[in-house]
């Protein structure tokens, strides 16, 4: 690909100042809401991967808990090791992980042939969008998408400089942390085909892909001696559908959560180069390969009925290498007045859309929050209760942040993390998504009951407990 050399930026904004405020944007985005607390599926996710010998780490590939995903487990393992039941070094290593992805879409970048101004640009355009990352980042089980994105990144960087062997081992840790990477062979074709610069033999390629394929028929039977869900086992909402309304809103929302960031970008840059942009085969061939990037991300979660902006984390790498590609040739056809325009812009729009970021967080901070406060009141409990104890919370559904919506059934298991001691816990009313088998009648006495006020957990004397007559509550 042509490169605009010397010439790409002007010479009183250096690279490493556009990279500088890319990278603050985000820690300021981010940083103080990392790990504010166990949310969800967190709190049972890490106390299944904590690891004290040879059989944890076998175990990691057999109890799943519904998914099959052991290198996410492997992750959560060692931060405990670390951090123990302190959410916060959860969260940063999520952080670190959405940068080292950043990172990795640079070096792929480089790898494609983009000059160093273009490759910052599509690193920037991944990590800045309003999808995606946040949830990634502030929800402890988002890390799956940035664990996927990082290993699959990393193999088309090496896919597209020959090295296959390599390729080969980055897609084995992409397989197994989240199953969106069935579908990263298509990707590395893709990426090994198209790359500019020497393309290998078919041959080569055939070998490329039979290599992959082994690796999925590996995959495919590791995963069959799990406990881990199937498109025949699991819940409706995660079975395949070819429902027309559900591929429809598939299609419009994701087109919008995986590329709206990157098509705005360029059309600003579009705009500014007057339409004078000339697309040359090489740049066409990095558009067709984002292209296929994009579509073949979505191909398991396009035809899910239940939708996540973390679906949208990994397709978005795609919109950001066919943009990248556009980017170039209209740099291209910029005047150097243009360029010092753009430059600036560069460093103007991200610390505009700080305080949309900001805002965006609000949902999961406040989850966060209220986790760490209920967790906090509950250790108060455990230290004067038995091992085995008995704990009622009585929820507040009249708020958006509410023990439900913040832990449901994980509770339990968040209250061992915190604890070590695991109670026997019962929520009232139940969380909306509890089966009838979860509904059983509430004791008359605990060694615990926790009232929540708004957002605020307050104890309650045992002597004053009194369920409902009719309250049947797990």
């Amino acid at each position: 690909m042509p490169r605009p050399g010397s010439s790409e930026t002007p010479r009183f904004i250096p690279l490493w100042i556009h990279v500088s405020v890319v990278a603050a944007v985000f820690l300021a985005a981010y940083a103080t809401d990392a790990g504010t607390g166990f949310i969800k599926d967190d709190a049972g996710w890490i106390a299944r991967s904590r690891i004290a010998g040879l059989p944890d780490l076998v175990r990691l590939f057999t109890e799943t808990g519904g998914f099959f995903r052991p290198v996410v487990g492997l992750s959560f393992g060692v931060n405990y090791w670390l951090f123990d039941g302190s959410p916060v070094g959860y969260g940063w290593t999520n952080l670190v992980l959405a940068a080292a992805g950043a990172a990795a879409v640079y070096r792929l970048g480089v790898a494609l042939g983009f000059a160093r101004g273009a490759a910052v640009f599509a690193a920037s355009v991944w990590i800045l969008n309003f999808h995606g990352i946040n949830m990634a980042v502030l929800w402890l089980s988002g890390r799956t998408a940035l664990l996927l994105v990082l290993f699959s990144v990393l193999a088309a960087a090496d896919a597209a400089r020959g090295r296959f062997v390599a390729s080969s081992a980055w897609a084995v840790l992409a397989l197994l942390s989240k199953e969106e990477a069935v579908l990263l062979p298509v990707i590395l074709v893709a990426v090994a085909a198209l790359r500019p610069g020497a393309s290998p033999s078919r041959a080569t390629l055939l070998r490329f892909a039979a290599a992959l394929a082994v690796i999925l028929g590996v995959y495919a039977l590791l995963r069959s001696t799990s406990d881990a869900m199937t498109p025949f086992t699991a819940p409706w909402y995660y079975r395949f559908t070819l429902a027309p309304d559900v591929l429809w809103k598939n299609v419009t929302e994701y087109a919008d959560r995986a590329g709206s960031l990157v098509f705005g970008a360029v059309m600003a840059v579009v705009a500014i180069a007057g339409w004078r942009l000339r697309l040359e085969r090489e740049e066409w061939r990095l558009v067709l390969m984002g292209a296929i990037w994009f579509v073949a991300a979505f191909g398991l979660t396009g035809f899910l009925p239940v939708r996540s902006s973390l679906y949208a984390c990994l397709p978005s790498v795609g919109a950001a290498i066919a943009g990248g590609a556009v980017a170039t040739a209209a740099w291209r056809a910029t005047s150097a007045r243009s360029h010092q325009i753009l430059a600036v812009a560069g460093l103007v729009i991200p610390v505009m859309f700080l305080p949309i970021y900001r805002t965006r967080n609000v949902r999961w901070t406040e989850l966060g929050k209220l986790s760490t406060v209920i967790m906090h009141e509950v250790a108060s409990a455990a230290r004067t209760a038995p091992d085995r104890w008995n704990l009622i919370v009585v929820d507040d559904r009249t708020t958006r942040a509410n023990v439900a919506a913040a832990l449901g059934w994980a509770l339990p298991a968040a209250a061992e993390l915190t604890t070590g001691k695991r109670p026997t816990v019962w929520i009232v009313p139940p969380p909306p998504d509890s089966t009838p088998a979860e509904h059983v009648l509430t004791p008359t006495s605990a060694d615990a009951v926790i009232i929540m006020r708004g957002q605020q957990p307050v104890r309650m004397s045992r002597s004053r407990w009194r369920p409902s007559q009719s309250a049947v509550y797990q």
